[in-house]
């Protein structure tokens, strides 16, 4: 199944590749035969099996194994290259990215042989596949974008029912693509290409769908009337073309290609689709910029922010339009007021607002990401859990799994997700969370945390005081973070809420789990309330990162006045809480 083909692959990011080339060179027993355990098969697969744990379930010692044989291949080539280039008084010039990591092979590379050389095809030029004119050994790889753009080309002349000038521009993307891969590259993408639409062929006896059409194409024409989505529609075949091609922009177009084969698997077979990590966040950067870049959905641009840090601590963006040009918030009462369908919701947004949909393991219900049209910085998007259900903005224990599930499989140090109750600065009463991708380190993520009881600490010396739990993969603690939610709902007691990765807290946590902070702070009611000009507090400012509305105020705020303002919507008796609190645990 085209999911299958989706799931079968593990992608190396440039990145990837140097922390595993800096990681194998702490380790010679690969490859330095004099190691005294150069010899050990199971030293070294237990090091190749540690470096897969970091990267999810996808990745495998094999996997890396695999990688690592080809980097060793690599730097082979080049030395051979250098070497016939010095015989022949010329001298050749090495641009691979991971030339100057690999010295340390230099040490054992004088004519000796591992015995994983054989075990794998050396990738000459894993990252960037040479520029070479089209030959016959591609010309299949012509036909078929040839195809592709007739097709589209009956698109733009109305035999499809299909409005957008991009996808007339398919064909030819996909032709100069093919044209600049080497003839190897070009014949194993045309052949991927080919399996994906054999699936679909009404003589396959695998066709998922038993479509009953005439070729191949026509059934392409089919997906193209009856998807009217973008994401499937112009993305699967450009994407399924640049997929394996290894350069610097592939991983955006990975996670694109990756990404629509589950969701024609999702939308036609009604296969549930997962969201693997090592996409997650690439995917969302790229449609964001995409969308942002080439749609009208957005109130205003965010294109380069100003910020600044106040005493190497607190994050300050300047961002007037958050203010001016957002959407008029709802007017909220109640911590748990209903939801209301004749006021703004999820369910009205536009499909243009929408950045994919998604369905988990667990329910039938429809999940989506969205872009905030008010952003607060780049990439802010929002995750509207089982948006059809039209839930008020309450925590549920099934949303707070999604989320920390989410949060855990990312694996991106960038990756932060908030949640405002009603009262607590919540515009719309539709459940939602808010997903930043921020580079800045915030100061929640220091701050040190006393023991409460439990799984529950406290925030140290911070002027907004909070509860924290720890969440690792290991132990996402849902039931006990629900609990303290359930407490404050019963309560009305309102909330904001923030995750992200940060310092462990526990003692005993084990050094190999990646610790996230779970943050919730009980909070002074907002209703009625009267709120500073230059910034609101609500979760983001709450964990230090302060999004002003003045440019004047912005330039002029110190650390004492932000702390001020955020001591004055902490609670008052936290002290007192966190004693009623103890009971629950």
């Amino acid at each position: 199944m085209i999911s299958d083909f989706a799931k079968e692959k593990v992608f190396w990011t440039q990145r990837m590749n140097l922390r595993l080339v800096k990681f194998i060179e702490k380790r010679p027993n690969i490859w330095n035969p004099k190691h005294p355990k150069y010899t050990s098969v199971a030293y070294r697969d237990r090091a190749y099996n540690e470096f897969a744990a970091k990267y999810g379930n996808d990745f495998t010692g094999q996997a890396v194994k695999e990688r690592w044989t080809n980097i060793r291949s690599t730097f082979a080539n080049h030395l051979r290259k250098i070497k016939t280039s010095q015989a022949n008084g010329e001298e050749y010039q090495v641009s691979w990215h991971l030339w100057n990591s690999c010295q340390f092979l230099r040490k054992v590379s004088r004519g000796q042989k591992n015995a994983e050389d054989d075990e794998i095809l050396p990738a000459e030029e894993m990252d960037c596949p040479v520029d070479k004119p089209l030959t016959s050994k591609n010309s299949m790889c012509k036909s078929i974008a040839e195809n592709l753009f007739e097709i589209f080309n009956e698109a733009k002349n109305g035999a499809i029912p299909v409005d957008n000038t991009k996808y007339i521009k398919v064909g030819r993307l996909v032709t100069k693509k093919l044209n600049h891969m080497n003839s190897f590259e070009a014949a194993k993408v045309s052949q991927k290409i080919m399996e994906i639409l054999l699936l679909y062929d009404q003589d396959n006896p695998m066709n998922p769908n038993n479509y009953k059409t005439e070729s191949i194409w026509s059934t392409y024409k089919y997906f193209v009337c009856k998807l009217q989505d973008s994401l499937v529609i112009f993305d699967v075949f450009m994407f399924a073309t640049f997929s394996l091609v290894r350069n610097q922009s592939t991983k955006k177009c990975y996670c694109y290609f990756v990404m629509d084969l589950k969701l024609i698997a999702l939308s036609k077979t009604e296969q549930i689709m997962k969201i693997n990590g090592p996409e997650f966040t690439e995917l969302i950067k790229t449609k964001w910029d995409d969308m942002h870049s080439n749609t009208s959905v957005f109130r205003y641009k965010i294109d380069n922010i100003v910020e600044r840090i106040t005493d190497k601590k607190y994050l300050l963006q300047l961002n007037p339009n958050r203010i001016t040009k957002r959407r008029t918030p709802e007017q909220i009462v109640n911590i748990c007021q209903q939801f209301d369908k004749n006021k703004f919701n999820f369910t009205r947004i536009s499909n243009e607002e929408i950045l994919f949909k998604f369905k988990t393991d667990n329910d039938g219900d429809n999940h989506i990401f969205v872009v905030n049209v008010s952003p607060i910085s780049r990439y802010h998007t929002l995750l509207c859990p089982s948006v059809d259900k039209c839930l008020p903005q309450v925590v549920t224990k099934h949303s707070l799994k999604l989320v920390i599930d989410l949060l855990l499989l990312a694996q991106d140090r960038d990756l932060r997700i908030a949640f405002n109750s009603l009262c607590a600065l919540a515009s719309v009463n539709h459940l939602h969370y808010h997903l930043f991708i921020e580079k800045n380190t915030l100061p929640i993520e220091t701050v040190k945390c006393k023991h409460i009881k439990g799984p529950l600490y406290c925030f140290e010396n911070y002027p907004a005081p909070a509860f924290c739990f720890e969440i690792t993969k290991k132990s996402p603690k849902i039931d006990e973070i629900f609990k303290l939610i359930e407490f404050f709902l019963d309560k009305s007691i309102a909330h904001n809420i923030f995750v992200t990765r940060g310092d462990s807290v526990e003692e005993n946590l084990d050094k190999n789990e990646t610790s996230y902070r779970f943050v919730i702070w009980p909070r002074k009611s907002s209703v009625s309330a009267k709120q500073l000009l230059a910034f609101n507090v609500a979760a983001c400012e709450l964990s230090g990162w302060f999004v002003v509305h003045s440019s004047e105020e912005f330039y002029k705020l110190q650390t004492e006045q932000l702390e001020k303002e955020l001591r004055k919507w902490g609670v008052e008796n936290f002290e007192e809480l966190c004693e009623q609190v103890k009971l629950l645990y």
